[in-house]
This record gives structure tokens, C-alpha cells and sequence, in this order.
């Protein structure tokens, strides 16, 4: 008889598992259950006439549906563009491959608030440098056109794993594989 030889559960894989998700808990859980929790105490008594009031209000609505909108088009646009762009870079012969790929992994890099504080900069109504070239060959201000600065870490988001299922898929698995491959070089 061949002897079965079992595993034990305590492993250094599954010590570093159990901590993180600790820590996960007590980082992240613990103080987002906090604020539900005491969003209905007032004064140490239950209370939720404060929260239905808050649900009452025509403006809480309107920015739920102001953030679904900007979700969903976000979720399109970044789909596309990071879908076009992975196919872009892993399909074809394009010159300087891998400093874009390096430039799709800086947004990852950077913190948030140097991100919006470069999209002020550049699209801010008055005073962006972009606004402010469109003002001066159109003699238009861009009102709105600080709504951009949402599209660079989605696009980012969605090259990434599709960079990685065109790179891994082998061509004759893809549609059409025998046309996915795009010489982009100019010869002249």
C-alpha cells in the first residue's frame, strides 16, 4: 500500500494569507463598518431620521446618477481605448513598443493627486495650457473641460490585462488571426 502523504494546513502560504487578510480587516472593514455603525447613532440613541432625510433629498439622487453616468462612461471609453492600445502594441510592428509600455505602467506609479493636479494644469477652463491654445485659435473657453482627467487611469486599467491576453493568445486561437498581425513600419 502506497502511503498517503497529507499536507499540513499550517504553512508559511497560508500564515502569509491569514495576515494579510488581518490586516485587510482591520485596516479597511473595521473602520468602514464604523461609519455605517454610527451613521444611526446620534447622541448614544438609534436614530435613522437623518439618513432618510438624506435619502428625501432631490441633490442625492442627482449624484448618484451623476456618478453612475461618469462610471459607465468611463467603463467605455477606457475599454476601447485600452483595448485599442494593447492591440496596438502587442499586434503590430509599431516603432518604440516599449517605452509605451512603459508609459501605460506610470499612472500606476504615480499618486492620485499628482495625476488630478497634471489634468488641472492642462485642462483647467481659464487657466490649462490646452484651454488656453483652443481660446486662442477657436477664441472658445472649454467650460467643461476639466471632465477629462477621469480617462487616463481607466485606460491604463483596461490595457493592461488586454496587453496580456493578446500577448499570451497564441495568433492562429485569436478571429481573424492571420489579419491581426499589422506592419505599421514606413518604408520609403
Amino acid at each position: 500500500m502506497a502511503a498517503v502523504i497529507q499536507k499540513s494546513p499550517f504553512n508559511v502560504a497560508n500564515a502569509i494569507l491569514a495576515l494579510s487578510i488581518g490586516i485587510l480587516v482591520i485596516v479597511v472593514a473595521v473602520p468602514v463598518s464604523l461609519i455605517f455603525i454610527n451613521s444611526f447613532w446620534v447622541n448614544g440613541q438609534f436614530n435613522v431620521t437623518d439618513v432618510v432625510n438624506i435619502l428625501k433629498q432631490k441633490e442625492t439622487y442627482e449624484a448618484l446618477l451623476n456618478s453612475l453616468f461618469i462610471a459607465v462612461g468611463v467603463t467605455i471609453m477606457s475599454t476601447i481605448v485600452g483595448t485599442f492600445f494593447a492591440w496596438l502594441v502587442t499586434r503590430t510592428d509599431l516603432p518604440y513598443k516599449g517605452l509605451m509600455k512603459v508609459m501605460f505602467l506610470v499612472p500606476f506609479m504615480l499618486p492620485s493627486f499628482i495625476g488630478a493636479l497634471a489634468w488641472k494644469m492642462l485642462l483647467s477652463p481659464r487657466a490649462g495650457y490646452i484651454n488656453r491654445r483652443f481660446a486662442r485659435l477657436l477664441s472658445v473657453w472649454l467650460k467643461n473641460a476639466h471632465d477629462g482627467r477621469f480617462r487616463v487611469n481607466g485606460v491604463c486599467h483596461k490595457y493592461i490585462p488586454h496587453f496580456h491576453y493578446d500577448r499570451l493568445t497564441p495568433r492562429h486561437l485569436t478571429p481573424l488571426g492571420s489579419l491581426s498581425d499589422v506592419h505599421l513600419s514606413i518604408r520609403i
